[in-house]
């Protein structure tokens, strides 16, 4: 596509970023815009109404984001009044500077909600749904917001709470007290703090009361697994605004076709959005060892994520499988021109041994690749909830690399990509090594995840230091 001008938000403080970021990615006429503070609304305006220049879609930008920022700004103006008002300890300095830490503005929020309220603050309670609702919507909002601050606070705070909840999202446990929140929230979550505090005094969310009705149906749509900001912001510029409306499409009603593996996630999208207790996966990894071991039991797999990181919830079921007779593909092997896996292949044999097991239903698969498919799983008894999991098969060359890079933490996964990118490598979750224009590469052959620690010069991380799982990586047959 030639002349053709494509818009990449990217977070960024320089306002004349956009001027020294554009530059040509390819040999094609085809720019990059790399525009500051962009919001989602103005991007869809500009992918999806023709704007063809570089001044037209900075004026739609500008306006976009100056109208959402200000009535967010209107309706939250009072809690940095209360921010003010916190950090003064009396003698006319900040806490903050008398402190001479960033902590202590992060902690002001809770400290205010305590210091109002006094004794009654060990009383307090707040809605439990209605606060995972609020902070999945608000997650989803800061996505499709790049101005705004990063959505790991509230990723951070729906883990935690979950584990409050209990795994049926608060059925059982309707509200939540202040003070059991507070054994499980970091005090230094002030976005979450102050998210609660509205929902206790108010009942909503400033920044989502501000939304209109396209911005209320984009942080619906993007919740929903499989969507993303383009997808979501494609359906409602052709007008939808409730999944409902998106469920019942037909054929290209909204602009594009809602596929059957959308409509499938929109169907148990509720079910996805609750964490999955620690002791379900477990329960779920003893069942797949015992049917993947009926079909073959050379089979090797492992749930990987935060699982294996040993934590308390996840938020899916991220699974490898390996198999001496599973190799890489030969650099000229072609690939298979029939859609989906071979049911004698090995990923149809282990579909087939989940669905014998009755983890697995022809009807909940949303993807059914060679060599990955998507799917709900679902305990074999009636009051279990559908999860999502993520099935892949990974040759035993790659397999330690598959099994660090899924289990990371993302802040380990960061450092070691930086590491490597010094010593002029990359990284990846199926190898290691030099990127070479018109060559094999130089992949770099390794039988555990130290060995990769050792290659790029980092101590090996124990399980303990990790937060890993102790669970010792499998063994290369």
């Amino acid at each position: 596509m030639s002349n053709v001008l494509r818009l990449v938000s990217r977070v960024t403080r320089r306002p004349h970023a956009i001027l020294q970021a554009a530059r040509p990615v390819s040999t094609a006429s085809t720019w990059v815009v790399h525009r500051p503070r962009a919001s989602l609304h103005a991007q869809y305006e500009y992918l999806f109404r023709g704007l063809h220049t570089v001044n037209d879609a900075e004026a739609v930008l500008s306006q976009a984001q100056s109208e959402l920022e200000s009535k967010s700004q209107a309706l939250i103006g009072k809690d940095n009044a209360v921010a003010r008002n916190d950090t003064s300890n009396g003698t006319g300095t900040s806490s903050g500077e008398a402190m001479g830490h960033k902590s202590s503005q992060r902690t002001q929020f809770l400290k205010a909600l305590k210091r109002d309220y006094g004794d009654r603050y060990e009383t307090l309670t707040v809605p439990t749904k209605e606060q995972l609702s609020a902070l999945r919507d608000m997650q989803s909002w800061r996505q499709l917001t790049p101005s705004t601050a990063k959505s790991a606070d509230f990723r951070d705070s729906l883990r935690s709470i979950s584990l409050l909840a209990g795994p049926d999202g608060g059925i059982t446990n309707p509200n939540l007290k202040l003070k059991d929140i507070e054994a499980v929230l970091s005090d230094e979550n002030g976005v979450t703090w102050r998210l609660i505090r509205h929902l206790i005094e108010h009942g909503l969310v400033p920044e989502l009361e501000a939304l209109d009705d396209k911005w209320k149906a984009m942080v619906m749509f993007n919740r929903v697994h499989g969507f993303g900001k383009i997808r979501a912001a494609a359906y409602v510029e052709a007008g939808a605004r409730t999944l409902d409306d998106l469920l019942n499409a037909k054929d290209k009603e909204w602009g594009r076709k809602v596929s059957d593996a959308q409509k499938l996630a929109i169907t148990y999208h509720e079910e996805m959005d609750l964490m999955i207790p620690r002791s379900e996966v477990a329960e779920f990894e003893e069942l797949i060892r015992a049917s993947l071991s009926r079909v073959d039991p050379t089979l090797g797999f492992a749930i990987m994520g935060s699982y294996r990181r040993g934590e308390f919830v996840s938020s899916d079921i991220d699974m490898v499988v390996w198999h001496e007779s599973f190799l890489k593909r030969d650099k000229d092997e072609k690939r298979s021109s029939k859609k989906g896996y071979e049911p004698d292949g090995l990923m149809g044999r282990v579909i087939k041994a989940l669905f014998d097991a009755r983890l697995l239903d022809e009807e909940t698969l949303f993807s059914r690749g060679e060599k990955k498919v998507l799917a709900l799983a679902r305990l074999p008894r009636n009051t279990s909830f559908h999860r999502q999991i993520d099935i892949r098969l990974c040759p035993l060359e790659s397999l330690p690399y598959m099994l660090l890079g899924n289990t990371g933490d993302d802040t380990l996964m960061k450092i070691l990509r930086h590491k490597a990118m010094a010593k002029g490598w990359v990284l990846n979750e199926y190898a290691m090594g030099e990127r070479l224009s018109n060559d094999e590469g130089t992949e770099i052959i390794v039988k555990s995840e130290k060995e990769i620690f050792d290659l790029l010069g980092v101590p090996f991380l124990e399980v303990s230091a990790a937060h890993f799982h102790h669970q010792s990586t499998p063994s290369l047959r």
